[in-house]
């Protein structure tokens, strides 16, 4: 009958760097996306999704074209017949399943870069990855660069790349299962508002992520960035409020996208195209003003990234 109260009390070795945790033989043939389940109170928190465009022999993902799935511990999620691969009743084509990305409430989405007569995003079931994966617009159909998701519930918004004329829409989507309507909630201004000159988005190599603040990070790959087209920038709905040639912020494109904001908004990474890197940057605002300053560098084996994403 006594009110008991209790703690727990975590103790963990300090880093001065980002430092390797595990280093697997999971091997991609073509991997487009990575996401994490970072929401505390779903069922499946920790979960992590990937996508393989391609898949081949002696790979992890040797069973094709698909989505591959792994607990918290990394351990591989089998489907019913005890493979590793999930499609959702889908018949991919080449380089077909692309980004998969996690709400905070645990929803799971996946974009679609290949086909033009199919919905561009498809929401995935996490409590049975072995249904079918349901079409997320009814009256929007056409291949998509890039998604993010944010908020959860009916606060739920999708962000999306469409490759029609590089435009970045974004829904309201809530706790709907499908936008039935062919007009987005909003539409993303392209022009820098600083010097009025047009964002070119001129490479289907580009991705986005939400920020947490306000607006979309978007980088894209090119060898330098210029005045119309930057390598990393944030939009907002009125405009380009952000950009790194602007900036004088030297980083190459992204050769396959990778940008990631963490959770707390407070780091950005960025892949640099060519350099086998992964640059971290500390994002702060002084007076609305935005400026990305070089933190942490991370010496990866490849050059060529499409994803990343932190975890909880």
């Amino acid at each position: 009958g006594k009110s008991l109260t209790w703690k727990v009390v975590v103790k963990g070795t300090l880093v001065a760097s980002p430092t390797i945790q595990s280093d697997l033989t999971l091997k991609y043939c073509l991997p487009r996306g990575i996401g994490v389940d970072r929401a505390p109170e779903s069922p499946y928190f920790g979960r992590i999704y990937t996508t393989d465009a391609t898949g081949g022999p002696g790979y992890h993902a040797s069973e094709g074209i698909g989505l591959y799935v792994f607990d918290a511990a990394l351990n591989p999620i089998t489907n019913s017949t005890g493979g590793k691969k999930f499609t959702g009743g889908i018949t991919y084509g080449t380089d077909d399943i692309s980004r998969v990305v996690v709400s905070d409430d645990g929803r799971v989405f996946l974009s679609r870069f290949s086909p033009t007569t199919v919905s561009p995003v498809v929401e995935v079931n996490p409590g049975d990855l072995n249904a079918n994966f349901k079409d997320v617009f009814t009256s929007i159909k056409g291949k998509t660069i890039g998604i993010d998701v944010k908020g959860a519930g009916e606060n739920l918004k999708l962000v999306m790349l469409s490759t029609t004329n590089r435009t970045i829409t974004e829904y309201d989507l809530g706790t709907a299962t499908q936008w039935t309507s062919s007009t987005p909630s909003r539409t993303y201004i392209k022009t820098d508002k600083t010097t009025g000159k047009a964002l070119s988005l001129v490479t289907d190599n580009a991705y986005i992520s939400y920020d947490l603040n306000d607006g979309v990070w978007l980088t894209q790959h090119r060898a330098t960035a210029s005045a119309t087209e930057p390598t990393i920038a944030h939009v907002i709905p009125s405009g380009m409020d952000y950009n790194n040639f602007n900036a004088v912020l030297s980083h190459n494109g992204t050769s396959n996208g990778g940008i990631a904001i963490s959770p707390d908004g407070k780091l950005l990474a960025v892949v640099g195209a060519g350099t086998k890197k992964l640059t971290i940057y500390s994002v702060s605002r002084d007076n609305g003003d935005i400026a990305l300053t070089s933190k942490y560098t991370i010496s990866t084996s490849g050059s060529n990234h499409t994803a990343l994403e932190w975890d909880y």
